[in-house]
């Protein structure tokens, strides 16, 4: 395995956990376990994927949308659905589009991203100045 292979197709698998034996032990010749074996830039990029990822999980049970806002992405959505649909585009893909099962989870995505970026933890964090909470 060289370092192209594990980090397009393992780092996040690895980083989730989500490895089979056989690539489990696949990426432990690669990263190997020290600093005179295996690939040391391997092991940093799997160490900050594991931070980002931990950094995520921990914002995104602490951030939540707004009662407010979900309400009005609601109602939103529900006057999208009730008017005609366009000739143009297929009716099947519109009203899939407009259901909130869909539009919710990624309106949610999009307010963590922002808060994110807006707070300035992802930046923080991953310019290693540790969590945004510790500054």
């Amino acid at each position: 395995m060289n370092c192209e292979e594990y980090i397009t197709k393992y780092l996040s698998v690895h980083a989730d956990g989500e490895l089979t034996p056989e690539e489990e032990h696949a990426v432990a010749e690669h990263l190997g376990s020290g600093a005179d074996d295996g690939c040391a830039a391997c092991r940093g990029r799997f160490a900050e994927e594991r931070l980002v990822k931990a950094l995520i999980r921990r914002q995104a049970a602490t951030v939540k949308t707004p009662e407010e806002l979900q309400a009005h992405v609601c109602a939103t959505l529900d006057q999208f659905d009730r008017r005609p649909l366009p000739r143009r585009v297929g009716v099947a893909v519109v009203r899939e589009l407009g259901r909130p099962r869909i539009w919710i989870p990624l309106a949610a995505a999009a307010v963590l991203i922002v808060a994110l970026l807006v707070g300035g933890g992802l930046p923080a964090f991953v310019a290693g100045r540790g969590s945004p909470a510790a500054e």
